[in-house]
């Protein structure tokens, strides 16, 4: 028994001893199976690193020539051109001489730092069974890639992949997107204002758009503005133009006499918020093209075309579209207005005349300051009138006629009939006392008389009254009795009736003001109108020209739809200088066109981290020799001359006409300096606030290639190392994503990096 246990314990005790020599052996097999196996991955690694430097290359070649053809193409080739580019690129980086459907083995090789002399020999040693170089939507596959490696004691190890080269989705029209610079000359977030001239200037002169600001196009007097497509090299027509502003366009001030004058070309689409002509009277004929306001291309006003000045020419012609629906505002209620005596209205080479609205008797705007009256209405309401056109004489159609004014019923006889009546006169107090007290005895106003120019009560037309009062004087206090109409088409029935029934005695007074209104033959004339109008032929002949529309309720529909588009695209042009509404954005909807535009916070944060540390940054690019400026707002809200800028950016004389952008945070003027005596700008100027062109001598033109200027850049250090970055940065649809990781201080979980788009496929391992 004894010798049976020890011989046991014997054989246990070897055994335990041979199972932990067997697991020790075990382990360095392993171990030594391990590093084989990282050796091997290493060199895959080293491969997929040389890939990672092929793709980097040929992505920035790519980029490049998809910059260079960026103008050329729609959203859509954008993309397509640069996936192809891209791929491109990686086949001729990767291809063999012969074939390019297999991919450069040696080149694969080369990327190894320990490779073997051959097969077996120790090292990694790299082969394929294939070598096909697959191209498909996904990018370049790279197929049955194969690393052997074998260590010193011979021990193997063996990976077998596919590799991936993916196409980076740039989002290239979100994130690389070009502004569309090359249209407009001039961008002016509040105004753009033309100062006095002289008979010897020319006046400005505009070749591309213009975005004239919130609050409209000022041209003081004798101030000239004429707005015209871009011809460029080799072009037969002109290219078009848009000129836009939310405000009005007025020509003059009350106390000038005005000789101001404005023109479009026929290639220029003009948008605004209404055109007034100021001035005591015009020194200017409306003979041979010597118009004050001469409109040939197609013209949008939400407003009215008001004409205040005397002795005036407005000359119409392409299309007259007046938006504004009848049914809003005033302000909103587009017609044509005429308050000048003598004026000429030519409509004679107008396509397409379209009124939405009607004119107005503009009562809100007189004094009724009249402190201690409590029989005062403060706020007058404007008078709507059943005219599309119409002259300041037709408003006394609009009038009360007298013997509506303080009716006795019982006695059926007017007790005071007079229109105007002074608030203080004894009898027109009592009639309103017995009007109170009385009403169904006396009447301050009866309209179911029959009035005696269309012989029929005023009420058959759905007519109301509105008082409306007025204080020439400290000591005066007149009130004024209008009709008041419920729709447009009951003020248009109305003036119909009226002007028919004597028009003899309306056009005595019409011509007091109206010279010619003359539309030529009206069949080749695509009128719609919601009022009435009066023309006058040269001959001195009158006629009343109906309103269209009518009681077609058809009609009525279409109309109305086809202005609320035209409001829409006028907003959407205000807001981003865009056509789509739909497109804008609930923020884009509340700001404004510089701040749509320009990338306000960018630029801020550029300040924050000082990366602009003066008023002026300067772009350039030398390959194209142009310039482009930036002037900041560093406190002083003053006007800044454009050439005083240059000067102070430190900008050689010599290199002022290579500056073709200016972004400015301050109002700007434009004007001589120094040795500059004509003020010529090519490109595009884009200011947060006011544009001023006070000498009225100056010639801006759109640059043929603004994508040159976008693509200038500007060189500084950030965190001790140099870097860039291009005017695309400034713009909202420009985003250059080199610097805004540091600008934001975050990082971008989806920036594009090259380890993202070499990617392993069917990765095993022996």
């Amino acid at each position: 028994m004894v010798l049976v246990a020890v011989s046991f314990v014997g054989i246990m005790a070897s055994l335990l001893m041979y199972v932990s020599l067997s697991n020790y052996h075990i382990k360095v097999t392993d171990r030594k199976a391990k590093d084989n196996f990282y050796s091997a991955e290493l060199a895959m690694d080293e491969i997929r690193a040389g890939l990672q430097g092929i793709v980097y290359d040929s992505f920035s070649m790519a980029y490049e020539e998809t910059l260079q053809n960026y103008a050329k193409e729609d959203v859509t080739s954008k993309n397509t051109l640069f996936k192809e580019s891209y791929l491109k690129c990686l086949e001729n980086a990767l291809r063999t001489e012969t074939d390019s459907k297999k991919y450069n083995l040696n080149l694969l090789k080369g990327f190894v730092t320990s490779p073997a002399v051959q097969k077996g020999a120790e090292g990694a040693h790299v082969d394929s069974a294939s070598c096909n170089l697959l191209k498909d939507e996904d990018g370049m596959r790279l197929k049955d890639i194969t690393v052997t490696y074998t260590n010193a004691q011979g021990y193997v190890s063996i990976i077998e992949t596919d590799i991936l080269l993916g196409v980076p989705n740039l989002g290239i029209y979100a994130t690389y997107e070009f502004p569309d610079m090359e249209e407009y000359c001039v961008i002016a977030e509040e105004k753009v204002r033309i100062g006095n001239g002289n008979a010897a200037n020319h006046g400005v002169t505009v070749k591309g758009s213009v975005y004239g600001g919130k609050k409209g196009i000022e041209l003081d007097s004798q101030a000239v503005l004429q707005i015209q497509g871009y011809q460029g090299r080799g072009q037969s027509t002109p290219k078009a133009a848009t000129v836009i502003t939310d405000g009005e366009i007025l020509l003059g001030n009350e106390i000038s006499y005005n000789s101001s004058r404005l023109s479009t070309a026929a290639e220029v689409d003009l948008w605004t918020g209404g055109i007034r002509v100021e001035g005591i009277a015009s020194t200017l004929s409306s003979t041979a093209n010597n118009y004050v306001v001469s409109l040939q291309g197609n013209t949008y006003v939400q407003d009215d075309l008001t004409i205040d000045a005397a002795d005036t020419g407005v000359l119409l012609g392409g299309s007259y579209i007046g938006f504004g629906n009848g049914n809003t505002k005033a302000e909103k209620s587009s017609s044509i207005i005429i308050n000048g005596a003598h004026t000429t209205l030519n409509l004679v080479n107008l396509n397409t005349l379209s009124l939405g609205g009607n004119t107005y008797i503009g009562t809100s705007k007189l004094n009724t300051t009249a402190a201690g009256n409590t029989n005062i209405n403060k706020e007058n309401k404007d008078i709507k009138m059943g005219n599309a056109v119409a002259t300041k004489a037709e408003q006394l159609a609009y009038l009360v006629p007298t013997e509506c004014i303080g009716y006795d019923m019982a006695m059926k006889r007017t007790i005071l009939g007079r229109n105007p009546v002074n608030v203080e006169d004894k009898l027109y107090m009592e009639v309103l006392e017995l009007s109170t007290m009385y009403p169904e005895d006396y009447k301050e106003v009866n309209l179911n008389l029959i009035d005696e120019t269309v012989g029929k009560p005023l009420a058959n037309y759905g007519a109301t009254y509105e008082k409306v009062y007025y204080k020439p004087n400290h000591d005066t206090i007149w009130a004024y009795y209008y009709l008041k109409f419920a729709s447009s088409l009951e003020a248009s029935r109305f003036f119909r009736d009226y002007y028919l029934a004597n028009p003899m005695a309306l056009n005595n007074y019409i011509g007091t003001y109206l010279h010619i209104l003359d539309t030529g033959n009206l069949e080749n004339l695509n009128l719609e109108i919601v009022g009435n109008m009066v023309v006058r032929d040269s001959l001195g002949n009158f006629r009343l020209i109906e309103s269209t529309v009518g009681e077609d309720l058809e009609e009525q529909i279409r109309l109305n739809k086809e202005y609320a588009q035209y409001s829409n695209q006028f907003v959407s042009q205000c807001k981003k200088l865009t056509t789509n509404y739909e497109s804008l954005t609930a923020k884009e909807r509340k700001e404004g066109v510089y701040y749509n535009t320009i990338n306000t916070e960018y630029i801020k944060n550029c300040k924050n981290l000082g990366i602009f540390l003066e008023k002026y940054v300067v772009f350039s690019n030398p390959s194209a020799d142009t310039l482009a400026l930036l002037i900041l707002n560093d406190g002083d809200d003053g006007e800044i001359n454009l050439y005083q800028a240059f000067e102070e950016a430190g900008i050689a004389k010599s290199d002022w006409g290579k500056v073709h952008l200016v972004i400015s945070e301050r109002d700007l003027q434009v004007k001589p300096y120094g040795e500059v005596w004509e003020v010529k700008f090519d490109g595009t100027i884009i200011v947060d606030g006011i544009l001023t062109i006070p000498e009225n001598e100056a010639t801006f033109s759109i640059m043929e290639s603004m994508d040159d200027v976008l693509l200038s850049s500007y060189s500084y250090e950030y965190n001790q190392e140099d870097k860039s970055m291009r005017v695309l940065s400034l713009f909202r649809e420009g985003k250059d994503s080199e610097i805004m990781d540091a600008l934001t201080q975050t990082e971008d979980e989806n920036n594009i990096t090259t380890d993202k788009l070499v990617i392993y496929e069917n990765w095993t391992k022996k």
